[in-house]
């Protein structure tokens, strides 16, 4: 619908400079991902980190601040807009619709890349970190019990589905030193663990909440 916003704006306002955002605005949730990889180490790394860290505001806010260039900029556009018609008949006004939904749905598989990749670099951030207790009869996953990075990916009454990052020893996002290099701060080793559900008897669990310090969470887990 953001996207549905700027194409409206750009097209209604009937100059072409503005349709130059348009062509900002079209790549950058492939940009989004693709900044993963040249975080450090590179001019442009501080502009990949600021669209890694703020991906949503950018392709939330980017059609306002069009929207007031515009009508800044050049005055006459304002009785166009408080109009709000469409002046270039259904089957552009069809072209703009089939646009912006083709390029909805190839922004949701980066912008869903792109916060995979950010839950395995900063998994505290993202996800529940969790200490599984099973019950007596699960003798098969009871070694689980003891690692010490163990975060929830899934949870529902049929699976449970963990990540385990114990074997991880890349450079956290968080930590106070820098990586070398991008392959630096991308998880090396991560087990996943598809838990049945019926043998997970409690769960422990921190979650770290920006601005409101450590969240603990402890549930038992009832039989179905």
């Amino acid at each position: 619908m953001f996207f549905v916003l700027l194409l409206w704006v750009v097209a209604v306002s009937r100059r072409l400079w503005p349709w130059l955002f348009v062509l900002a605005y079209l790549p950058m949730p492939f940009f989004g991902e693709w900044s993963y990889g040249h975080l450090y180490g590179h001019w442009y790394s501080a502009i990949c980190r600021y669209l890694v860290e703020n991906p949503h505001t950018i392709l939330k806010f980017f059609p306002f601040i069009v929207l007031i260039l515009v009508m800044l900029i050049d005055k006459n556009t304002l009785p166009l807009f408080r109009d709000s018609s469409w002046p270039y008949g259904n089957f552009a006004l069809a072209v703009l619709l089939i646009v912006a939904i083709a390029w909805s749905i190839s922004a949701t598989k980066h912008i869903g890349g792109s916060e995979a990749k950010r839950a395995l670099r900063d998994p505290d951030g993202y996800l529940l970190h969790v200490k599984l207790h099973f019950s007596d009869t699960a003798t098969d996953v009871k070694s689980i019990e003891s690692q010490q990075r163990l975060y929830m990916l899934y949870f529902s009454p049929h699976r449970c589905i963990v990540l385990d990052f114990a074997g991880d020893d890349t450079v956290r996002e968080n930590s106070n030193s820098q990586p070398s290099s991008d392959l630096d701060d991308i998880p090396r080793k991560i087990k996943v663990f598809d838990i049945p559900r019926e043998s997970v008897r409690l769960v422990e669990g921190t979650r770290t909440i920006p601005g409101a310090g450590v969240l603990l969470w402890r549930g038992e887990v009832q039989p179905r």
